[in-house]
């Protein structure tokens, strides 16, 4: 949290990406409380217990049985990449 106070703009163009792909989901469970106000474009990664990213496939979906899901998969962790080091640069900081 401390390193989107102190650089909301960086993080609200790297979750502005991620919400542009369509591969993973953000899931985890919300404080009860609040930890801090921000903008609502934010307020879904700041005010969570903890966060995942989570993809799922269907079997109905062709796509898994086809040579066509690594590169979508590859493709789906590139996008996370950038909001991964933001993350792992917050964390080293402190």
């Amino acid at each position: 949290r401390n390193a989107i106070d102190s650089d909301p703009k960086t993080f609200s163009g790297l979750v502005r990406a991620f919400d542009k792909q369509k591969i993973f989901t953000l899931e985890g469970d919300f404080y009860k409380r609040k930890k801090g106000e921000v903008s609502p474009l934010l307020d879904g990664w700041y005010n969570r217990k903890s966060i995942s990213c989570t993809a799922s496939f269907t079997y109905e979906n062709e796509t898994v049985f086809t040579k066509e899901l690594q590169p979508l998969i590859l493709e789906g962790f590139r996008s996370l990449y950038p909001i991964c080091r933001f993350i792992h640069n917050a964390i080293n900081e402190e």
